[in-house]
């Protein structure tokens, strides 16, 4: 058995250890208190985020049917028509074009009660490669040739080759000279 001493020294050591874990828990007691703080201000910061985020929908939303209606107006169509636009195009950039070509297509009319007629699509325009313009495109006759032959007769067939001369098969039986 224990003698009395030892038993009053283990509970002397064991409110020792009691106390030396209260004061380590004073330490995590302040960082679950700190913890809790953060955790409430990130719930703060977060309902501030999404009340900004709903804003700046609704304000670009705003922004855009403003730009649809100004469009509307601009090719002369009724503003109300640009509720159909927003509906049908939701991510199209309201252009005139655009506009006029939606109009056209639904058969709506102008406020002064005219059709609106959809508008050209582009021309394709051909380009000639660099250094070559409309002089050296064009082809030249069997009598500017021949003149050309009898003056620079190298430049004359490198024409030639080129397919730059009007020629018929007729022109290839008769000799140059």
């Amino acid at each position: 058995m224990s003698s009395v001493d030892e038993l009053l020294d283990s509970f002397e050591s064991e409110d020792e250890s009691l106390e030396d874990t209260k004061v380590e828990s004073k330490p995590f007691a302040e960082l679950r208190g700190h913890a809790r703080k953060l955790e409430k201000q990130l719930r703060s910061y977060e309902k501030e985020l999404s009340e900004l985020r709903s804003f700046r929908e609704e304000r670009v939303k705003a922004e855009r049917t403003a730009a649809v209606e100004s469009t509307f107006k601009d090719v002369g169509l009724n503003p109300k028509h640009a509720k159909l636009w927003a509906a049908l195009n939701p991510e199209a950039e309201p252009t005139a074009e655009a506009v006029a070509g939606f109009a056209a297509e639904y058969g709506l009319v102008t406020e002064n009660g005219e059709q609106v007629e959809a508008p050209a699509p582009p021309s394709f325009t051909p380009t000639l490669p660099t250094g070559a313009g409309p002089a050296q495109a064009t082809k030249i006759s069997r009598a500017e040739f021949r003149q050309m032959y009898d003056r620079d007769p190298a430049n004359a067939l490198k024409l030639l080759e080129q397919g730059r001369v009007e020629t018929e098969v007729a022109d290839f039986a008769r000799p140059l000279g």
